[in-house]
């Protein structure tokens, strides 16, 4: 346990990102309104097209295991014996 303490805290210390972070923040502030609110829009864009996509796959995923559930329940239940033989 306490090399995978070790371990972790090395990569802690490698990655830094705080520091990473707090450059990013600075140059946000640092720009003008107008980068700001283009950046802000075309974000939008991407996480509204992104959560768009894992809506409609989810709802095919949704969609897929509904059917399989309600074949295996049909089946399980020996309705279609009549019919499949």
């Amino acid at each position: 346990m306490e090399f995978i303490d070790v371990a972790l805290q090395k990569v802690i210390e490698m990655l830094t990102i705080d520091e990473y972070l707090k450059q990013a923040y600075d140059y946000i502030v640092a720009m003008g309104p107008l980068p700001k609110v283009l950046g802000l829009l075309g974000g939008s864009v991407v996480i509204f097209m992104g959560l768009w996509q894992l809506i409609k796959t989810l709802s095919k995923f949704i969609i897929v295991v509904a059917i399989i559930a309600a074949l295996f329940f049909l089946f399980d239940s020996k309705i279609l014996d009549g019919i499949i033989g």
